[in-house]
């Protein structure tokens, strides 16, 4: 057998149902957290298909949309982005689709955070995401709400 084919059935073996969340990039696996923790009912997700794609931009345009750019200086600023479509039940039962685009710097052609600091600040935006629909006065949302510093 090769591995190719052995890793799937081992992955259904496991009881592992999401065999595309196991073998995603870290960005992805991100994003799609954050996503689910913003959900009213993260149990019903299901995604339909996701892209990722890579804007380059100005030192300039960095310190706009991160608040510690200053701080950590990128000489060769980009932004990689991902997009997710899912489906997801809403408030009332109903099947609704949606998208959510996350963004993450990078430096030249690497991403700036290692895995697992994508995934504290997926949580963490997660946090704020659930903060500001409680709290009237909350701060705006950032055009891209998960993950950059």
């Amino acid at each position: 057998m090769r591995l190719s084919s052995a890793v799937p059935a081992l992955l259904v073996l496991c009881g592992c149902d999401d065999v595309s969340a196991i073998l995603d990039e870290p960005e992805v696996r991100a994003c799609e957290h954050y996503l689910k923790e913003t959900l009213l009912s993260p149990s019903s997700y299901k995604r339909r298909d996701v892209t990722t794609w890579r804007e380059q931009i100005t030192p300039e345009e960095l310190n706009e949309i991160t608040i510690n750019s200053a701080l950590l200086p990128n000489e060769d600023p980009a932004l990689v982005l991902v997009g997710i479509e899912y489906e997801a039940v809403n408030s009332y039962g109903v099947e609704l689709e949606g998208g959510e685009i996350c963004a993450f710097e990078a430096d030249g052609e690497d991403i700036v955070d290692s895995g697992d600091s994508m995934m504290s600040k997926a949580r963490m935006a997660a946090s704020a995401h659930r903060l500001r629909s409680i709290v009237p006065d909350a701060p705006p949302v950032r055009e891209h709400d998960c993950c950059l510093r």
